[in-house]
């Protein structure tokens, strides 16, 4: 068995290829919310002919969804991930961009739904591109968010409050959102070792 330090020192170097965590899958237990992101996405699909998906990793949520809508932008704003997604997304007429929630790379009123899972929500800028009455969907994760795990690994704790559902909620609506359903849930998660996968 490896020593911590070396688990550390083998995790430092280890090359993970988009956001492809099924590697994980027997090293971790714990529940799942008690909604489906996917399932919420797929319905939307039907009644959107363009399509953004914010922070899109490396595609494989998004891939998930397929098929796709004719109109479909993924943008990814860790440029590693961006060939990723590319050849991930492309044979399913996806067009993947580099950029950041800050800045969207595209015109005001493109899209009739963007989704955003564990991305950067810029409230204004997502209100820039979608059409009146487009559609966001979004899963977030707040601050409050293995803050255990930052600890147990000394890493920096950030400000619990910083990111919650109330603080996303009060960002939408103050750029003209309708919120529709918004939970907050806190999942127990475990991880049963750290080895990475080489």
């Amino acid at each position: 068995m490896l020593s911590y330090n070396d688990l550390v020192e083998q995790a430092l170097h280890a090359s993970l290829r988009g956001w492809d965590f099924s590697w994980l899958r027997d090293r971790t237990s714990g529940g799942n919310p008690s909604w489906r992101y996917t399932e919420r996405a797929s319905a939307l699909l039907s009644a959107a002919p363009r399509l953004l998906d914010l922070d899109t990793g490396g595609g494989e949520v998004l891939a998930s969804l397929a098929p796709l809508p004719r109109h479909t932008v993924a943008m990814e704003a860790w440029h590693p991930n961006i060939p990723i997604a590319a050849k991930r997304l492309r044979p399913l007429n996806a067009t993947v961009l580099g950029g950041t929630a800050d800045a969207i790379p595209v015109s005001e009123a493109t899209f009739d739904l963007v989704l955003n899972r564990h991305g950067a929500l810029n409230a204004a800028e997502i209100a820039r591109v979608l059409t009146p009455g487009g559609r966001l969907l979004t899963q977030q994760v707040g601050t409050r968010n293995d803050s255990e795990l930052n600890i147990a690994l000394g890493a920096p704790v950030p400000d619990p409050e910083a990111w919650t559902l109330a603080a996303a909620v009060d960002r939408l609506r103050r750029c003209g959102f309708r919120v529709l359903d918004a939970r907050e849930e806190m999942i127990d998660y475990v991880f049963h070792d750290i080895e990475v996968p080489r």
